[in-house]
C-alpha cells in the first residue's frame, strides 16, 4: 500500500535509482542514499544553485587550519592497512567527531598536489563528477587559491556546489570552504589535505591525509550526514591514490 507521500512517481524514481546502483556497482551509495532521502515525501529534487545570488550564510562550519598537522599516531594495525594499499579511517587529532583517512601513494607529493588541485579535470577523475571547471584563480607569494564549480550525482540526481580550495606548500596542506559569493546546493563543507613524503620512502611515495565535514541541508538525517562523509573522504583518497599513480589523465 502506498502512503500519501510515496506517490507512484517517487517510486519509481527510487527504483530506477537502486536498478542503477546494481548496474554500477562502483557508483558511490553517497548519491543512492542521498536520492532515496530526498525524494522520500518531496517529489524531485530541485537545484538552488547560483552564480548570481550568495549563498545563505557565510559559513556555519569550523574551516580547518592549514598549519594543523592532520597527522596521527598509527599503530601496526594502521601500518599493516596502509601496507595492503588500502586506507586506514580514524579520527582527526583536533575534533573527534570528524573522520580522518589516512592513504600511501606511490607517487611524489608534488604529483599528489597536482591531482587534488587539478579541479579542471575532476569530472574525469572524482567518481560521481558529472562537471568540472575553474572560474577564478589567485595568488601571493605564499598561496595559491581556486574557486571551482562542480556538478555531482548521477542520472536523473546532482547537486552543484563552488568550491574555494588554498594550497600553503609551507604546511604541505590544501583546505577548502564552499566560495559563498556563490549559491550551492548543499548547506556547507569544508575539507583538508596534508600530504608528506612517505616516512620509509620518502623519495618514491607520499603519505595523506584527508579531513571533510560537509552538511547537506536541514532534511538531511544526522546519521546519513556521517555516513556521506564517510564515504565522501575515502572516495577522495582513492581516486587521487589511483591518478596520481597513473601519473597522466
Amino acid at each position: 500500500m502506498l502512503t500519501q507521500k510515496e506517490t507512484p512517481k517517487i517510486l519509481h524514481e527510487k527504483h530506477k535509482n537502486l536498478s542503477l546502483y546494481k548496474m554500477n556497482p562502483n557508483l558511490s551509495s553517497v548519491f543512492i542514499v542521498l536520492s532515496l532521502v530526498l525524494s522520500h515525501g518531496q517529489g524531485a529534487f530541485t537545484s538552488a544553485s547560483s552564480w548570481e545570488r550568495p549563498h545563505v550564510h557565510k559559513g556555519r562550519l569550523n574551516p580547518f587550519n592549514p598549519r594543523d598537522r592532520l597527522d596521527t599516531s598509527l599503530d601496526n594495525h594502521a601500518l599493516r592497512t596502509l601496507e595492503t594499499g588500502k586506507p586506514y579511517k580514524t579520527s582527526h587529532s583536533m575534533d573527534s567527531t570528524r573522520v580522518l583517512i589516512v592513504q600511501d601513494v606511490n607517487a611524489s607529493p608534488d604529483t599528489v598536489f597536482s591531482r587534488i588541485l587539478d579541479y579542471s579535470n575532476y569530472s574525469k577523475m572524482a567518481p560521481q563528477t558529472l562537471e568540472s571547471e575553474i572560474y577564478r584563480r589567485t595568488s601571493d607569494a605564499d598561496t595559491e587559491t581556486f574557486f571551482s564549480r562542480l556538478r555531482a550525482g548521477m542520472r536523473g540526481f546532482a547537486m552543484e556546489f563552488f568550491v574555494k580550495a588554498t594550497h600553503y606548500p609551507e604546511h604541505n596542506s590544501v583546505t577548502w570552504t564552499l566560495d559563498y559569493t556563490k549559491e550551492s546546493d548543499i548547506d556547507d563543507a569544508c575539507g583538508h589535505w596534508y600530504v608528506e613524503p612517505h616516512p620509509t620512502h620518502p623519495e618514491e611515495k607520499s603519505r595523506v591525509y584527508y579531513s571533510v565535514d560537509m552538511v547537506m541541508g536541514p532534511g538531511i538525517p544526522k546519521a546519513v550526514s556521517s555516513f556521506i562523509n564517510k564515504k565522501a573522504a575515502t572516495d577522495a583518497t582513492t581516486w587521487v591514490k589511483k591518478f596520481s599513480e597513473q601519473r597522466i589523465v
